[in-house]
């Protein structure tokens, strides 16, 4: 355990890693990152709860699978049933919000493909909630993405309201105007249910 600070460019932050980790192994304690690296290596150094595990489970289904990492894809093939066609995997590159903690978002879904070479990939493209001119937009956003798993969002719903775009310069003043336009939209008569 511990090490986690190797290579760490910053002095600040490897001084405070170090420290959270001697905190933590003076309480004996694991994080998110532990509690899958400590399962990881039970399940890939001790055969019988591996089998133990694969035997009480026959199917594996993850979902935002974009927002793994590789020690989760690690564990989830240590934890694959040998049998073809029972794990899954959902997730949409274009949604990846986990960047932060490892996780890869095309390159997952590209390393579940390699893990699982017999998997079928089924893409869905159609946006049964958002107008076309929010689909269209977005659409527009994430193409810039040149490492994003090929697909073309559409929608069968009308073209709806132009996309606003509104430049704020803090997260205070974005929480501020949030706050004036639902108040704005409730004013108005907009059910609260119907504001995203």
């Amino acid at each position: 355990r511990g090490g986690r600070a190797e290579g760490v460019a910053d002095e600040a932050l490897r001084f405070v890693w170090d420290k959270y980790d001697a905190w933590q192994r003076e309480r004996n304690g694991l994080d998110m990152v532990d509690l899958v690296r400590v399962a990881a290596e039970v399940v890939r150094t001790v055969p019988a709860a591996r089998g133990q595990l694969r035997q009480r489970h026959s199917h594996i289904l993850v979902d935002e699978f974009q927002d793994t990492n590789p020690l989760q894809m690690a564990l989830l093939a240590l934890l694959a049933p040998a049998e073809p066609g029972r794990v899954t995997a959902v997730g949409d590159d274009d949604q990846c919000i986990y960047a932060f903690q490892g996780a890869q978002g095309a390159a997952a879904l590209r390393a579940f493909l390699a893990a699982f070479p017999r998997a079928e990939r089924v893409t869905l493209e159609q946006n049964y909630r958002s107008s076309g001119t929010l689909v269209a937009a977005a659409a527009a956003v994430a193409a810039c993405n040149r490492r994003r798993c090929a697909k073309r969002a559409f929608t069968s719903n009308g073209a709806g309201e132009k996309v606003q775009i509104v430049e704020c310069t803090s997260v205070r003043g974005e929480t501020e105007h949030v706050v004036r336009t639902v108040r704005s939209l409730v004013a108005a008569g907009s059910p609260l249910a119907s504001i995203a």
